[in-house]
């Protein structure tokens, strides 16, 4: 294996969706599954249901006074009681208005999520708002930090490790004993997250050739969505029980994280590009096996390919003109500006050094936290539709297969920018209608 190799090429040789391809792919989309799980999830163990203050008794909203329940007239809401003169005639008098003294009362049991547990209703609901706020900071997080890693130190490790680390933090998530123990925990929950989720990305993209990528996302959005559609019929199996038997339920999506070591393979073309072909070697003449194919083939048809690249390039280079005065002045170089430049080393921070590249950058950053932001606060108030909250949820995420559909049908067709724009320009519109109806919804409009 001396000498450049074209790692499309080997894709390509060795049969794009080879047995080897196959295995690997899978692997990595069987991993998108417990992502699902362990994000969507928030929505049941935070699930609120339809609930008012709890009948109290005049002790308890006056405990310094001795007063009697016949002296007033108490009407519940969902965060206050208001306590009125109990007078004869029609028109009573408002005393004061509490919050719930006595708890709440709801028809479920008390500890079916995090909010009936811990009474995160009124005053605590941000609470509970706070824990997948803190999931969405801590995918950023990640993100940042788990792509340089796996840059540095290969996909696969990376991502083992996050992967194992998001079986931990969600099992303990089981015994958490607070709403900050929890909220910190569902933090590192986004945080390892991401890095597992997009260092499989990368790994499963770099086991296609260029032209073929596009196809993993359309497979990626598939595992997303039954990721999602799963959660429905676990939470319905746990639906009397505590959530903490929802969240260990959750968790087991995981625990084949401890023996994907044995299974995923390192990135070829990572291993490649740092030199590392010892490794690199074996995977080819695993593949080469498994598929069917001869290496020394394999290795031939990459290494041809690289090298007609390199003739390509270099014939493309425009040659500069040499006259005597400037061959006299090369003469009189160094030898050392005659040795060959090193390739440059690339890193997140070489996107600032390109104006063009950074405008590109930025709108991408915006529209995917705009969109990670839209997507799960539709999820979210699913919860909040009329009719049964689990079928509401199933429909939610039964749309993203016709969804993943079109999505491979546009980028196959169309591309990706202009899709890019159609689909935000559909939904936006969709947001601002859905918008104006919710809040005119029960009134006539006059013009």
């Amino acid at each position: 294996m001396d000498g450049p190799l074209d790692v499309d090429e080997i894709w390509k040789f060795l049969g794009t969706w080879g047995r080897y391809q196959r295995g690997q792919i899978f692997l990595c989309l069987f991993s998108v599954i417990p992502e699902a799980l362990h994000i969507i999830s928030i929505v049941f163990l935070t699930y609120r249901p339809p609930f008012e203050c709890n009948v109290t008794t005049a002790s308890d909203i006056f405990p310094h006074e001795d007063q009697n329940n016949s002296t007033y007239r108490f009407v519940y809401n969902k965060c206050t009681i208001d306590v009125f003169s109990n007078d004869t005639d029609f028109n009573s008098t408002l005393i004061t208005s509490t919050d719930c003294v006595s708890g709440y009362t709801y028809d479920e049991p008390d500890d079916v999520s995090i909010v009936t547990e811990w009474n995160l209703f009124c005053d605590g609901g941000e609470k509970a708002e706070l824990a997948q706020s803190l999931v969405i900071l801590g995918q950023g997080i990640g993100a940042v930090i788990f792509t340089t890693l796996a840059d540095m130190y290969g996909r696969k490790p990376v991502h083992i490790l996050c992967h194992i680390a998001m079986f931990t933090v969600s099992l303990c998530t089981a015994w958490s004993p607070s709403p900050a123990v929890f909220t910190a925990l569902r933090f590192l929950l986004g945080v390892f997250q991401a890095g597992t989720g997009l260092t499989v990305a990368v790994a499963a993209m770099e086991t296609l050739p260029v032209n073929s990528r596009y196809l993993w996302d359309t497979a990626d959005l598939l595992f997303w969505t039954t990721g999602c559609l799963l959660v429905t019929p676990i939470a319905y199996a746990f639906r009397n029980m505590s959530w903490r038997s929802m969240q260990i339920a959750f968790a087991v999506g995981s625990a084949y994280s401890l023996l994907e070591y044995w299974f995923l393979e390192e990135s070829l073309r990572w291993l490649l590009a740092n030199n590392k072909k010892d490794q690199a070697e074996k995977i080819i003449r695993m593949a080469a096996r498994m598929n069917g194919k001869d290496f020394n083939s394999v290795i031939k048809a990459a290494s041809t390919k690289a090298k007609e690249m390199e003739t390509f390039l270099s014939n493309n280079i425009t040659p500069t003109v040499t006259t005597p005065t400037s061959e006299a002045c090369m003469q009189n170089n160094s030898k050392d500006d005659l040795k060959p430049t090193k390739p440059e080393k690339y890193n997140a921070f070489t996107i600032f050094k390109h104006k063009r590249i950074l405008l590109n950058s930025l709108i991408i950053w915006y529209t995917w936290t705009t969109d990670s932001l839209v997507y799960y606060a539709l999820y979210l108030s699913s919860m909040s539709l009329s009719g049964d909250r689990f079928v509401n949820f199933f429909l939610m995420g039964l749309v993203e297969y016709p969804a993943a559909a079109t999505q491979w049908y546009f980028i196959k067709r169309f591309g990706r920018r202009n899709p890019c724009v159609i689909f935000h320009t559909v939904a936006g519109v969709s947001l601002a209608v859905s918008t104006v109806c919710l809040v005119y919804q029960g009134r006539y409009i006059k013009f």
